[in-house]
């Protein structure tokens, strides 16, 4: 049952749609995340498969000097949160940071930002379904990838439609599934440290295994920076918590809750595990494109290991593509009540769904994976071809949201004086991190697997800003209407 909202108002847009139908579509979303969810949902969005088994590649490439790179990275978004938290609670009406932006900047960039973040969710959900199916394949090899991960997309698209609550409450179970596993590895490598565990090939963990392999950058500073941007999508999914103010409960006291703890979380879920593994073992004694900790485990005779870590490393990659299906749909949903997108996409369930943005989506992701099937021989190589294009979609995406706080700061200075949640020095961390950000973008090139992904978002780009001069033709008061959206 589709909900179309009043359109009886007197004052009639050029689309026939009225400004009292916009607000109306705009206010469509119900308010079902309660602050467990928010808080679940900020800590899931820091534990991702490349925590699992991005850090074998990362210790591989950087060494030891990997607990440097996760503390900038870590800071930088922290600080990236900060500025978004202020915009975000500036007004009632943004309901994720792609209205902030298209308020701020402007509808072109609001326009750019909505088709750039959902291009790389749309992507990375269909990454994390064929991570997913690798994970299965693990039980059943013979089952071909791409029938698991569309089976994977329709089960979190279902999910998706039910209601946000539905949403809100898998991610809470999945992101508890992800803390207690890092509890326990954290708690058991450190047993193994303190109590000097040997393990099957006669070693035991040694401090010195920190600087007594090559030093803290064996692979020099080249490696340090060819690490820094697989680190930094790591935390690809942290502003998922932006994504979803629109249907949090008193987002005024969860999401500086949920931001504010991100240091911790942090330090425990990244700094904290990399010096253990270090410590445990040699940097370079593990193996790429496997998990760290079930290297660990393996080499300590626990064989249940290995079974347990893929169905964690299952349970994180099935997260991804469910918040992939959320967050996506989410920013066709403010683009649609815009006027950027058919109106369709902003009409809501009787559960307040936006129904068939969501539907699109999910659709979107699995035809994705039927091309990359017809391109890439397995589901690994799938994997990382849709990695590579959805990984500059996100950096400049974060480099729109951190223009929008520049922007506002100057637009609307009585707003940042009277905000409860002010960024600290955000003036100054918006230049540093945005200098971060494309340091991030340029050192993509230098990398095989991430480079067609780099020279591809100049032609996506390109193609957006096609898309909205012709909008912009066809709608010449645009800019007028989406003002007033935002008053």
């Amino acid at each position: 049952m589709i909900n179309q909202n009043n359109k009886k108002e007197k004052t009639v847009l050029h689309s026939g749609a009225t400004h009292s139908d916009l607000k109306n579509r705009a206010g469509g979303l119900a308010r079902g995340l309660s602050n467990r969810h928010i808080q679940l949902i900020a800590i899931g969005g820091t534990i991702g498969t490349s925590l699992f088994v991005g850090l074998s590649h990362v210790l591989a490439t950087a060494g030891p000097s990997a607990m440097f790179i996760y503390i900038i990275a870590g800071l930088t978004f922290f600080f990236a949160m900060r500025l978004l938290g202020e915009i975000l609670l500036s007004n009632s009406h943004y309901k994720t940071f792609r209205d902030a932006a298209e308020d701020i900047l402007g509808p072109r960039w609001g326009f750019t930002l909505g088709w750039m973040y959902m291009l790389f969710w749309i992507f990375s959900c269909a990454q994390d379904a064929l991570g997913v199916s690798t994970y299965i394949n693990f039980w059943f090899p013979d089952v071909p990838y791409w029938q698991i991960s569309v089976i994977l997309l329709l089960i979190v698209l279902v999910i998706n439609l039910i209601a946000v609550k539905a949403f809100g409450e898998l991610e809470f179970w999945f992101a508890i599934i992800k803390v207690v596993a890092i509890v326990v590895i954290a708690v058991v490598c450190l047993a193994f440290v303190v109590i000097g565990f040997k393990f099957a090939d006669g070693s035991t963990p040694d401090i010195t295994n920190i600087w007594s392999h090559g030093g803290l950058f064996p692979n020099g500073f080249s490696g340090f920076i060819n690490a820094i941007q697989i680190a930094f999508l790591a935390y690809a999914g942290i502003e998922l918590v932006g994504s979803a103010a629109a249907e949090t409960k008193d987002p005024g006291k969860t999401l500086p809750k949920a931001i504010n703890s991100l240091p911790i979380r942090i330090s425990f879920f990244y700094v904290v595990p990399v010096i253990l593994l270090v410590i445990i073992s040699p940097w370079d004694s593990y193996q790429q494109n496997f998990s760290p900790f079930v290297q660990i485990f393996t080499l300590a005779g626990i064989g249940i290991a290995a079974g347990i870590m893929n169905f964690v490393l299952l349970t994180a990659a099935a997260s991804g593509a469910n918040s992939g299906i959320y967050a996506s749909s989410r920013m066709l949903f403010g683009m649609s009540v815009s006027e950027e997108m058919p109106e369709k996409f902003s009409w809501t369930s009787k559960h307040s769904v936006p129904a068939f943005a969501v539907a699109f989506c999910g659709v979107s992701s699995a035809v994705l994976i039927f091309i990359l099937m017809l391109i890439a021989p397995t589901a690994h190589e799938g994997y990382l071809i849709a990695s590579g294009i959805a990984s500059p979609c996100f950096l400049v995406s974060w480099l729109i949201i951190i223009a929008s706080y520049l922007k506002f700061r100057k637009k609307f200075p009585e707003k940042h004086e009277n905000s409860k949640f002010k960024a600290p020095a955000g003036i100054i961390m918006s230049f540093v991190i945005a200098a971060i950000l494309i340091f991030c973008f340029v050192v993509t090139f230098f990398d095989k697997d991430a480079r067609i992904g780099a020279c591809l978002i100049f032609v996506w780009f390109a193609l957006v800003q096609i898309g909205f001069t012709y909008l912009e033709k066809k709608n010449p008061k645009l800019d007028e209407d989406i003002e007033d959206l935002y008053l």
